[in-house]
């Protein structure tokens, strides 16, 4: 589903805790600063549901189970007791990560070299990738495959080689995780550039 920005920004600035909270009271018209101005709050409650294909019914109290009421509260307590992400050292918050990544013993490192537009006067660090090749020898194609964690953590190495070394199994095909330079450590475009060497190679 792609929802309008107005609708992402007020989700981004909820705090964990009142999120399951707060979507309910969105969609139910209570302090709502996007439809408060409607004549027909109700009518704009039913088309918003419709365009996100979500029952607004299903956000009444009476309409959730007890059990599940009860887990909402544990889920909600418990990540009231969890810092920000935003909050913590970004350092720490990466190798806390790369600790818990599992390493295939199958899986190659390449380095190749980096994208640098004509316009842009940086140098460029090689990069690093992580091959996965099938267990066929003819190989069908490559998949190309950029590592989850929003440009700011992750990485090719570790955070999905079961997966990956999966996927050029089952598919016969050779899997290339590029892993791309990550912010804020650097500045964007930098990440795209890696992307984008990596598929030119």
């Amino acid at each position: 589903t792609i929802f309008p920005r107005s609708l992402i920004q007020h989700f981004h600035v909820l705090q964990p805790t009142n999120r399951l909270t707060r979507i309910s009271s969105f969609l139910s018209g209570s302090n709502n600063k996007f439809l408060s101005n409607s004549s027909s709050m109700k009518d704009q409650r039913t088309d918003i549901a419709k365009q996100f294909h979500v029952d607004p019914k299903l956000f009444d109290d009476t309409s959730i189970p007890p059990s599940i009421q009860q887990l909402n509260a544990q889920i909600e307590e418990t990540s009231s007791h969890t810092p920000l992400l935003s909050t913590l050292d970004p350092t720490l918050v990466k190798n806390a990560r790369a600790a818990q990544y599992k390493h295939d013993t199958r899986r190659t490192t390449l380095s190749i070299p980096g994208y640098r537009p004509n316009t842009d006067t940086d140098s460029t660090p090689p990069l690093k990738l992580a091959l996965f090749r099938p267990t066929t020898k003819n190989v069908r194609g490559v998949y190309l495959h950029l590592h989850g964690g929003g440009w700011m953590i992750g990485s090719a190495f570790g955070q999905s080689d079961d997966r990956l070394q999966g996927y050029a199994n089952d598919h016969g095909m050779a899997v290339v995780s590029v892993d791309y330079r990550l912010t804020p450590e650097w500045r964007w475009p930098a990440p795209l550039y890696d992307c984008v060497a990596a598929a030119l190679w």
